[in-house]
């Protein structure tokens, strides 16, 4: 509910739906409330055709999401600036469907609200979402899929996306979609990383960017304190913008 904060902790979960075959996602952000996610052990959200992994779709959710690893296995807190025991994340999604945020459209929905996701925030956990090579092995559809996180295909914005604490994020685009930002022809604003984050993105090798726009779309893009970061464009993609 709006205005409320709904805390829920992924300890060894294991979602696959059939990338093909299903039409589902494996985990979704609804509401108006934000929620945090607290990363636990090793999880793994790997979406049907036309979802994202973890979905964060505009046209159903207007709070915030923090994805956070501020506890070690067994659930004590970690001490200040101890790594401990790392949370873990592999999120994908199916065809045209971002690894983390926006889904596509089906039949009489709004493209440019359902593929759109905002508000999203990584604090810690070892995160790689979207069509990694690692991943395409596994699950080929992502390959045709939106951002790693961002927007999803045909038009899916991304804005505030901030990654910063201890994070450790790896992101590859889909079809022409940015490896964080937006898919294809989707616009980034208001992208930061900061903290100690370490961060590695790249574009499809089709198009887009490795953090920013989509092919055909634009990124606004903010690197601050001591953020260690990498990104590869696709085809005639930025690296960064």
């Amino acid at each position: 509910a709006k205005d409320q904060t709904t805390n829920v902790t992924l300890q060894d979960v294991n979602i696959k739906e059939d990338q093909w075959g299903s039409s589902n996602a494996a985990m979704t952000i609804k509401g108006a409330g934000d929620a945090e996610i607290e990363l636990n052990g090793d999880n793994t959200l790997i979406s049907g055709n036309h979802h994202a992994g973890l979905e964060k779709a505009g046209d159903v959710s207007q709070g915030s999401l923090t994805i956070k690893d501020d506890k070690n296995n067994n659930g004590s807190d970690k001490a200040k600036d101890e790594d401990g025991d790392i949370g873990t994340l592999i999120a994908a999604g199916g065809f045209g469907g971002a690894g983390i945020g926006g889904r596509r459209n089906e039949d009489g929905e709004d493209y440019r609200i359902c593929t759109s996701t905002s508000d999203i925030t990584i604090t810690g956990g070892k995160i790689k979402a979207g069509a990694l090579d690692e991943t395409k092995k596994e699950y080929s559809q992502t390959e045709y899929g939106g951002a790693g996180i961002g927007g999803a295909s045909d038009y899916g914005n991304a804005t505030n996306i901030t990654i910063t604490g201890n994070a450790d994020v790896s992101a590859a685009g889909g079809y022409y979609a940015a490896g964080i930002g937006g898919g294809e022809y989707g616009d980034a604003t208001t992208i930061t990383i900061s903290g100690k984050a370490k961060v590695a993105a790249a574009g499809s090798n089709s198009g887009g960017a490795g953090i920013g726009g989509g092919d055909y779309g634009t990124g606004s893009v903010l690197i601050t304190d001591h953020a260690d970061v990498t990104a590869y464009g696709g085809n005639q993609g930025a690296g960064i913008g």
